[in-house]
């Protein structure tokens, strides 16, 4: 691959990094949307249509989850793959792998990245129409699926993993329509599939073993320009009692304060509900500051929200779960998490990721 271009579609990365609905550089905030004007002809989701490649300026696949091996240990996994479209430039894929292995204390991950010029006709409406579903790929790391039914191939060091994702929810469309409006920064589709049942192999030091679990993805794309600056907050949350959460928190840059906030519940019947900003409270109960980076993270919270009757407490199952990537130049946190709680004082339980962006730069 030409080293200019690679560098480009990095840099392009390093703006958009990883998961938070579009932004623009002012500052860390948002731009105002402007309070009156015709809407905008965005067409809805439509799945299973949607859920392969678009035309847009940005766009990424991300699947996390826990697995539950046939010997009684637990691991956590992310798999994600970013495809990155700018003027007549080939489209750029990066992908990152991870795995936490939550009984033995070690956190491994890996990263590739390449540009595929072959992949530009997979873009079109009439390839998404004709032959719906996901269809992608960095070298070997690969991820497909249909109408929610997805397996998921990709391997590092010591750790492979060969999944069968099932979902056992309809997809959540957050903000009701899956479409998320910025004004002048642009727009971002964004759907979850919160609940999909997971078996398969993993590859654990050369031994094979069987595994089971449950697992989490998001699918956003869109055009829409990235932050410089700030940070954000993002949890996915599985209770044992069926329901799920979406949260985050996305933080201004000066301030380090949050000013964009935003939830979703999806119950244990698949409705998502919408909670508003100030219908929840996210409080930082502990910190952990990575000997890698020196980058301070929060690593422990207390989430309420009120309308519930929830209180939940999450702790992180390992504290070092940082990937420092070289292909974007960015460092982030994101890692299994550990849920207690209650709902009207009633035990909760469950499991979830989180991830943390902007402490390290």
């Amino acid at each position: 691959m030409n080293r200019s271009l690679a560098l480009l579609a990095a840099a392009l990365v390093v703006l958009t990094a990883c998961r938070v609905p579009g932004t623009i550089p002012q500052d860390g905030r948002l731009p105002e949307t402007p309070a009156a004007g015709p809407a905008a002809p965005y067409p809805t989701v439509r799945l299973p249509q949607d859920e392969g490649a678009h035309d847009r300026l940005m766009e990424w696949w991300y699947y996390t989850g826990h697995l539950d091996l046939d010997d009684g240990r637990e691991i956590g996994f992310e798999l994600v793959i970013f495809q990155v479209l700018r003027a007549t430039l080939p489209p750029f894929y990066l992908a990152h792998f991870a795995i936490s292995d939550i009984d033995r204390g070690e956190f491994r991950y890996a990263e590739r990245s390449e540009a595929r010029p072959d992949r530009a006709p997979l873009l079109t409406e009439e390839t998404r129409l004709a032959s719906p579903g996901i269809r992608l790929n960095v070298g070997d790391w690969t991820i497909e699926g249909l109408d929610g039914v997805d397996r998921l191939r990709a391997a590092l060091p010591d750790y492979a993993i060969d999944l069968t994702l099932t979902a056992t929810k309809p997809p959540a469309l957050h903000k009701g329509s899956g479409l998320i409006e910025y004004g002048q920064a642009g727009y971002s589709y964004y759907y979850s599939r919160t609940r999909m049942s997971v078996t398969g192999v993993l590859l654990d030091r050369g031994f094979e073993r069987r595994v089971t679990g449950e697992a989490w993805m998001d699918h956003q794309w869109g055009d829409f320009i990235a932050l410089l600056g700030g940070g954000w907050d993002w949890f996915s949350l599985q209770l044992a009692d069926g329901t799920d959460y979406m949260i985050y928190e996305i933080r201004d840059q000066k301030t380090g304060q949050p000013f964009d906030r935003f939830a979703t519940r999806i119950d244990p019947d698949g409705t998502a509900v919408d909670l508003p900003s100030d219908g929840f409270t996210l409080d930082v109960t502990a910190r952990w500051t990575s000997p890698k980076t020196g980058a301070t993270y929060p690593a422990g919270w207390e989430i309420t929200i009120p309308s519930d009757g929830v209180r939940l407490v999450i702790t992180p199952k390992l504290a070092d779960q940082e990937l420092v990537t070289a292909g974007t130049g960015v460092s982030y946190w994101e890692g299994a998490v550990a849920v207690t709680g209650e709902r009207q004082g009633a035990p909760l339980r469950g499991r979830g990721y989180a991830e943390l962006t902007g402490y390290a730069d």
